[in-house]
């Protein structure tokens, strides 16, 4: 069996599938739903080319193409390998241009492949963010002082890299829980109220960081009672954010 070809200028080779495999660190984990998806509507002719990355040691990396894999080992049990894209790109770069526009792909997803490869800007937001006591959540339900939003971190750090320590000082000294002392309010690390703090921190004119750390500090609105002053305004949960960065403006007026 001929192991390489090339197509369109794109190199193919032939792998077993005891040699492909996905880094946890550097991929989301096999979704069985979205396997079942693809089965349901199965056919060997629409079949997406698995893209393999060569890494640096001679590991071979899915990175991208993990669910068709099984789709085709399940639909052609006789097969003990199949045909897939390769290059030598970084992981996370591969994954994430791959992907560009995909919208099952989210942001989130993105940042942790990046993560794993130990890409500069999200070790750092990682460690920023520990040093004010909140913990980055990769799966499952978000749990008090931790946040799986994490493209909202990213878009406050991309905004600003010089400024997002102070912004998380912000962020984990005035909306502790109440009820547990050093734990940060759950609401203030939801998607909602992220964004809305995101849109609060980089508007044109903001309120210097210290004022707002004085100002929220000693106020006994926490973040839950903010959102909830903001959903009182809201018609509707998408608009929200945009109600909790107003609560915020005005407290510090």
């Amino acid at each position: 069996m001929n192991k390489d070809i090339s197509l369109n200028g794109s190199r193919h080779r032939w792998f077993t599938f005891k040699k492909l495999r996905v880094i946890l660190r550097l991929q989301r984990k096999l979704d069985k739903g979205h396997l079942k998806r693809i089965l349901a509507k199965y056919h060997v002719d629409l079949v997406d080319i698995p893209l393999v990355c060569i890494m640096p040691g001679g590991d071979l990396h899915v990175a991208n193409g993990q669910h068709t894999i099984e789709a085709y080992k399940i639909e052609n049990p006789s097969e003990v390998g199949m045909y897939c894209r390769v290059t030598m790109l970084d992981p996370d770069i591969a994954f994430n241009l791959k992907n560009s526009g995909n919208k099952n792909v989210t942001l989130n997803q993105q940042f942790w492949t990046s993560h794993g490869f130990g890409r500069a800007f999200a070790t750092t937001i990682e460690t920023t963010c520990l040093r004010y006591g909140i913990h980055l959540q990769k799966f499952g339900r978000p749990r008090a002082n931790h946040v799986v939003s994490v493209a909202r971190l990213l878009e406050l750090y991309t905004d600003n890299p010089a400024k997002f320590d102070k912004r998380m000082a912000v962020l984990g000294k005035c909306f502790m829980s109440s009820h547990t002392h050093g734990m940060i309010d759950a609401k203030a690390l939801s998607s909602a109220f992220l964004t809305g703090f995101t849109d609060f921190l980089t508007r044109r004119n903001p309120p210097s960081l210290t004022k707002i750390k004085k100002v929220l500090k000693d106020h006994p609105m926490v973040a839950s009672k903010i959102c909830q002053e903001a959903t009182v305004y809201a018609s509707s949960s998408s608009n929200r954010k945009q109600y909790i960065s107003q609560v915020l403006v005005d407290l510090c007026r």
